[in-house]
């Protein structure tokens, strides 16, 4: 596959051991050949499923007719899997962006085939860090905008993180911004037991002098029910993923 030029792979696997890879690929893969050159854009989708074993058994291309980037892979238990990503291009709701990425939501059912699309995002561009499914099917997004995605921002904030979440549907729901002066980066996302969701990431001064952790708790009806910050010091803290201890 090294010829399709991929990147940006999320992996997940169902309950017979059978796994899907999402990842964003230039021009067309195998299994978009009933395609037409004009359906896809230049950077497209790429989905693939594989056996337990490892044997590919089909690939399938997504895209509209913009830029399109994978990110995140989510499976819910009847089998339906969510790409989350970015996208410039017309989907089932189209961008706002003007040419900038907003955030992209596909949902396909377990062989590829596409359910529906949603884009969310604001005039301008977006970035996607890490996602998560709640037991009920909600979706919950967490990321950047250089815009006002998730409202009216500090006229110094250069980037606003945000914390979104849509019904199953891919339907807005709610909106929280995680806002400070300069860059607001969340980075991981995750559930807790109680179902709490749980962000965390980096905020940095516009000066680039002043670096923090951060840490936030919501409830699912966006409320923030705790915040913690620590100070990086003499250190650059940077946030890769979050693991819970589930003992306790």
């Amino acid at each position: 596959v090294e010829q399709y030029g991929l990147w940006s792979l999320d992996v997940v696997t169902n309950a017979d051991g059978e796994f899907y890879m999402a990842f964003t690929a230039m021009g067309h893969l195998p299994g978009s050949e009933d395609l037409d050159e004009g359906d896809l854009g230049r950077v497209n989708i790429g989905l693939a499923k594989c056996d337990a074993e490892g044997n590919l058994l089909w690939t399938k291309c997504i895209g509209g007719d913009g830029y399109d980037y994978a990110g995140e892979l989510l499976i819910a238990d009847d089998g339906t899997l969510y790409i989350i990503g970015l996208s410039n291009g017309e989907w089932d709701t189209p961008v706002k962006g003007d040419g900038y990425l907003n955030v992209l939501i596909v949902a396909v059912d377990s062989e590829g085939e596409q359910l529906w699309a949603r884009t969310h995002g604001s005039a301008k561009a977006e970035d996607v860090s890490d996602a998560c499914l709640a037991p009920n099917g909600d979706i919950y997004i967490t990321g950047y905008s250089k815009g006002d995605f998730a409202g009216d921002i500090d006229e110094d904030a250069e980037l606003t993180g945000y914390l979104l979440a849509l019904d199953a549907d891919g339907e807005w729901l709610w909106i929280d911004a995680i806002a400070s002066e300069g860059y607001s980066l969340p980075a991981a996302l995750t559930l807790n037991a109680d179902g709490a969701i749980v962000v965390m990431g980096t905020t940095i001064d516009a000066n680039g002098d002043d670096r923090q952790l951060f840490a936030m708790q919501y409830d699912g009806e966006g409320t923030r029910t705790a915040e913690v910050a620590i100070a990086g010091d003499d250190y650059y803290p940077t946030v890769e993923r979050i693991a819970l201890d589930t003992a306790n």
